[in-house]
Parts: C-alpha cells; structure tokens; sequence
C-alpha cells in the first residue's frame, strides 16, 4: 500500500476559511514549489504522513501553510 496526497491527486477539496477575514482560501499547491526556480521538479520530500500545502484567502490574500494527511491507496 502507498500513502498519497488526496489534495495533491484531486481526491479532495478542502474548505478553509481565513482566521483573519472569514473569506474562502484557495489551494496554491506544495509550499516546495515556492522553493525557488527548480523546486517543483525537486523530487517530493514530504514526511509519510503529511503533505505541506499553501493556502491563499481570495478576500484579502493572507497566505498560510496547512499539513494535508495523505491517505492509503
């Protein structure tokens, strides 16, 4: 069995609403692809059990990391 990224595999969507303003955040995909101009052809280091997204506030921008719990498949 494999353990995978049910966000990252369009499995799931996860509803987030923003701590600052209420509004509806937007998965911007792995924090590793923000690593710079290669890092999203960096091999993927996440942990067994997470999967590190980057979530944006469509309202007022606010960005924040959320762990993603990957699932068995």
């Amino acid at each position: 069995m494999e353990k995978i990224c049910p966000i990252c595999n369009k499995i799931e969507v996860k509803n987030i609403c923003c701590s600052r303003c209420n509004g509806i955040m937007v998965d911007e995909g792995r924090v590793q692809e923000y690593m710079g101009p290669y890092g999203a052809e960096m091999p993927i280091k996440d942990s067994e059990e997470y999967c590190l997204h980057l979530y944006c506030c469509e309202k007022c921008n606010f960005m924040k990391r959320i762990y993603i719990k990957k699932i068995v498949i």
